[in-house]
């Protein structure tokens, strides 16, 4: 997960930012949980958000492996 870092003037005021990449796995889910034994990988989607190609990619290597993965829109 990337981190959007304000930058800020000398007397406080904030004059716009940059994001930062995150050091996890490129795509990897919202949430993730061991439910009985299975690992359970869930997106949460709002509005127009759709899956990049790293989260596609990263769905399929966690079905291959018998893993569970959800897209949550609502």
């Amino acid at each position: 997960m990337g981190v959007y870092r304000k930058k800020y003037r000398t007397d406080g005021v904030a004059i716009g930012g940059q994001w930062t990449k995150g050091t996890g796995t490129p795509g990897s889910a919202d949430i993730s949980a061991t439910i009985k034994g299975r690992s359970v990988k869930i997106e949460v989607k709002y509005g127009k958000d759709r899956q990049s190609q790293a989260q596609k990619d990263y769905q399929k290597a966690i079905e291959k492996a018998g893993g569970t993965y959800i897209i949550v829109k609502t």
